[in-house]
C-alpha cells in the first residue's frame, strides 16, 4: 500500500502516539510496580474528574460538527459521528453518577447500570467509527436533517439510561463484586474492539486513495488507540485498579485525536484556505492594480451605458487631463460615435465582446489624438456589464506613416532622375574608356614604335647602355599598354550582361590548360581535374575566371620540379557546391589576403613573376556577378587554392 504524501506525516505521529500508548499498556501489565489499587474515595474522584474530560471532548467533537454544517463544510460522515458523540457525552455523564464511590442521585445505584451506560457509549463510539470509514464521502451539509438526527442519538441515548436504571438483570450482567469481570462484560469489550479494529482497516485503505477529503491518518490514530483501551478494559478486576483508570485515560486521548481530526478539518482548514484565498485574492488585485497603474497604453473602464469608471496614469496624461475630471465623464465626449470606425468597433465589442479600431481621440482642451483602441467587454462580480478600453498613442506612426506615403509618390520621380543620373555616369565611363583606349594607346604605340626604328636605323652607332635604354622604354611601354587593356577588361566586366547556361567547368579547365601547354612545351605538369564539374553559369565570364584562376597557377609553379595544378569541387556544410583550383607553386603570406583582389596589387614583386595585378580582380568582379563568393588559402612555397561559389545573383534574372 502506498500512502499519498499528504498523510506521511500525519501517519508517522499517530503511528508513534499508538505505539507509546501500547508500550504504557504492556508496562502496566508487566511491571508489578505498576500494579496499584487506588481507595474507593479517591478513585471516584479521579474517575469522575476523567469522565468529565470525556464528556468535555465529546462536546467539543458535536460542537465541531455542528458548526461545519452550519458553515456548509461538513466532510463524509463528520455529521453522523459529532451527533454520536453528543450522545456519548449524555451516556459518559450519567455513567459517572452511577460509579461505585459517587455520592446517591439515582435509585437503585449499582454497578452494572455504570457500565451498561459506558458499554453504550462505547458501541456507538464504534459504530460512528465505522460509518466513518466506510461511509460516503460527502456527508449531511444543511441543518434540516441535522437537527433528527441528533434528536434520534438523544433519544436512544435516554433510552439507554432508562433501560440500565430499571432493568432487574443489569446489576449482575457485566460485573459480579468479589469476582470481576462477567463473560458478557469481555465479550462484548472484544465487539467493541473489534469494531474499531475494522474502522482502523478502513481507515488504513483510504490513506492510499487520492481525493479523500478526510483526516484519515488520525482517525486511523484514534480507532487503534480506542482498540488498545476496549482491550485494558477487559482486564480489571475492580474498578479502582491500574486497568480500569489506564483504560479510561486512553479513552479520553482517543476522542481528543478524533476532536483533533475533526477540528483540523472542519473548522481550522477552512479558516486557513479563507486565509490563503484572501492573500491569493489580495495578490491578484495587486497584480491587477500594478498592471493597470504602470501600463504604458492607456487604460480606461466603462461602465455598459458608457461612462468611464476609473483611468490609469497613462490615459491622464495622453489626455492631458486629471483622473477626477475623466471618471464619470462619457466616453461619447473623447471619441465621435457617429465615425464608421467607431460604430463598427462599438458594434464588434456588442456583438462578440472584443474588437479594434483605429481613430482620432478629443482631448478635453479640444486637441485631437491619434489613437488604436482595443475593447473588450466583461462581467465583474456583481454581474454588472464593464468595457474595458485600452488605447495607444499611434500619432507619431501616423506622422511616418503620411511621410512613407509622400515619399512613395515622389519615388517615381526620384527612380527617374537616379537613372538618368546614372546613364550620365555610363556615358562618361564609355567616353572614359574611349579615351584610354584611343587616346592614351596610340602614344604608347608611338613611343613603342619610334623605339624599334631607331635601334634598326641607328642600331650600329649606338652603344650597349643605350641600347639598354631603348629596351627598357619599350619594355615599359609594352607594360603600360597591358595594363591599360585589362583596366579596360576590368571596366567591361561592370557592365557586363549574365547569362546562365548549363557547364561542364572541367571541359573548360581542359583547353585552358591546353593552351598553357601549347605556349610552354617543355614544362612538366601533373594536371589533375575532376570530372564532371556542372553549373551553371555565363560561359564567357567564366571562361575568363578560369583562365585568370589557371594561368595564375601555371605561372607560379613555373619554378616547381614537380608542379601539380587540380580542379576540382565538394559540398559545404549548407550543401554549396565550392569549386577549387589548387597548386603547389610560390604561395603567399595570408597576412596580405585582404588586398588580393584589389586592382594593381601583387603579392610577388615584377621581376619574378610578371603580371599586371588585374587578374584576381577580374575573378572577383566575375564571381559577384553571379551572386557568388571567392577566397584563397595559401603558405609560402607550398602552393595555393583558390575556392569560389556560384551563387543566384544577376545570373537567375538574365537565365534563358
Amino acid at each position: 500500500m502506498t500512502v499519498l504524501p499528504e498523510h506521511r506525516a500525519s501517519l508517522r505521529h499517530g503511528l508513534l502516539l499508538v505505539a507509546g500508548c501500547a508500550l504504557l499498556l504492556a508496562a502496566v501489565a508487566f511491571v508489578p510496580a505498576l500494579h496499584f489499587s487506588i481507595p474507593r474515595a479517591p478513585n471516584a474522584a479521579l474517575h469522575a474528574a476523567m469522565e468529565t474530560g470525556s464528556v468535555i471532548v465529546s462536546l467539543l467533537v458535536f460542537s465541531v460538527g455542528w458548526a461545519s454544517v452550519r458553515r456548509g463544510s461538513a466532510a463524509g460522515a463528520a455529521p453522523q459521528v459529532s451527533a454520536v458523540f453528543l450522545a456519548v457525552a449524555l451516556l459518559d455523564f450519567v455513567h459517572t453518577f452511577f460509579y461505585d464511590g459517587m455520592p446517591l442521585i439515582v435509585e437503585p445505584q449499582n454497578w452494572g447500570t455504570s457500565v451498561t451506560l459506558f458499554l453504550a457509549a462505547r458501541l456507538l463510539v464504534a459504530l460512528a467509527m465505522l460509518f466513518f470509514a466506510f461511509g460516503p464521502e460527502r456527508g449531511v451539509e444543511a441543518p434540516a436533517p441535522y437537527l433528527p438526527l441528533v434528536g434520534g442519538t438523544l433519544a436512544f441515548a435516554l433510552v439507554v439510561v432508562a433501560v440500565s436504571i430499571w432493568e432487574p438483570h443489569i446489576p449482575t450482567l457485566w460485573f459480579v463484586p468479589g469476582q470481576g469481570l462477567t463473560s458478557a462484560k469481555v465479550g462484548t469489550e472484544y465487539v467493541v474492539m473489534a469494531m474499531n479494529l475494522a474502522a482502523a482497516a478502513g481507515f488504513a485503505r483510504r490513506l492510499s486513495q487520492p481525493g479523500g477529503t478526510l483526516p484519515v491518518a488520525q482517525l486511523l490514530t484514534a480507532t487503534l488507540v480506542m482498540a488498545l483501551s476496549e482491550y485494558a478494559f477487559t482486564l480489571y478486576s475492580t474498578m479502582w485498579d491500574q486497568y480500569s483508570n489506564f483504560a479510561h485515560l486512553l479513552k479520553i486521548v482517543a476522542y481528543a485525536v478524533i476532536w483533533e481530526a475533526l477540528f483540523a478539518r472542519a473548522l481550522l482548514r477552512p479558516y486557513q484556505a479563507l486565509e490563503a484565498a484572501q492573500e491569493r485574492l489580495a495578490a491578484s488585485e495587486e497584480r491587477y492594480r500594478l498592471l493597470f497603474e504602470n501600463n504604458l497604453d492607456a487604460v480606461f473602464v466603462a461602465s455598459a451605458a458608457g461612462r468611464i469608471l476609473d483611468v490609469n496614469p497613462a490615459g491622464c496624461e495622453a489626455l492631458r487631463a486629471s483622473r477626477d475630471l475623466l471618471v464619470g465623464q462619457p466616453a461619447e465626449g473623447l471619441i465621435d460615435s457617429q465615425r464608421p470606425e467607431v460604430q463598427r468597433l462599438q458594434d464588434e465589442v456588442a456583438r462578440i465582446g472584443r474588437g479594434r479600431a483605429t481613430t482620432r481621440v478629443r482631448r478635453p482642451d479640444g486637441s485631437l489624438l491619434a489613437m488604436e483602441v482595443a475593447g473588450s467587454a466583461w462581467r465583474d462580480r456583481k454581474g454588472r456589464t464593464l468595457v474595458s478600453w485600452v488605447a495607444r498613442d499611434i500619432t507619431e506612426r501616423e506622422r511616418a506613416r503620411a511621410e512613407i506615403l509622400q515619399l512613395n509618390a515622389t519615388l517615381e520621380d526620384r527612380v527617374q532622375q537616379r537613372t538618368a543620373q546614372l546613364e550620365a555616369v555610363n556615358r562618361e565611363l564609355e567616353a572614359f574608356s574611349y579615351t584610354v583606349a584611343h587616346d592614351l594607346r596610340a602614344p604608347l604605340a608611338a613611343i613603342s614604335a619610334f623605339g624599334e626604328v631607331l635601334v634598326h636605323q641607328a642600331g650600329g652607332r649606338l652603344q650597349e647602355r643605350d641600347l639598354q635604354y631603348i629596351g627598357r622604354m619599350r619594355a615599359a611601354a609594352a607594360q603600360m599598354s597591358g595594363m591599360i587593356e585589362a583596366l579596360l577588361e576590368l571596366a567591361r566586366l561592370s557592365q557586363a550582361k549574365v547569362s546562365s547556361v548549363s557547364l561542364d567547368l572541367a571541359a573548360i579547365a581542359d583547353e585552358i590548360l591546353q593552351e598553357c601547354r601549347d605556349g610552354a612545351p617543355r614544362r612538366q605538369v601533373e594536371t589533375v581535374v575532376q570530372r564532371p564539374l556542372m553549373a551553371r553559369a555565363d560561359p564567357t565570364l567564366l571562361r575568363l575566371a578560369l583562365r585568370n584562376l589557371l594561368g595564375n597557377a601555371w605561372k607560379f609553379t613555373g619554378r616547381c620540379d614537380k608542379a601539380r595544378i587540380e580542379v576540382g569541387s565538394h559540398e559545404d556544410a549548407q550543401g554549396h557546391t565550392v569549386f577549387h583550383v589548387r597548386d603547389n607553386g610560390a604561395g603567399f603570406d595570408m597576412a596580405a589576403a585582404k588586398r588580393l583582389f584589389a586592382p594593381f596589387q601583387r603579392m610577388h614583386p615584377q621581376a619574378e613573376f610578371a603580371g599586371h595585378g588585374i587578374g584576381l580582380a577580374n575573378v572577383s568582379r566575375i564571381i559577384a556577378l553571379h551572386g557568388g563568393r571567392v577566397w584563397a588559402e595559401s603558405e609560402p612555397g607550398k602552393g595555393t587554392t583558390f575556392y569560389f561559389t556560384l551563387g543566384l545573383g544577376r545570373s537567375q534574372a538574365v537565365a534563358a
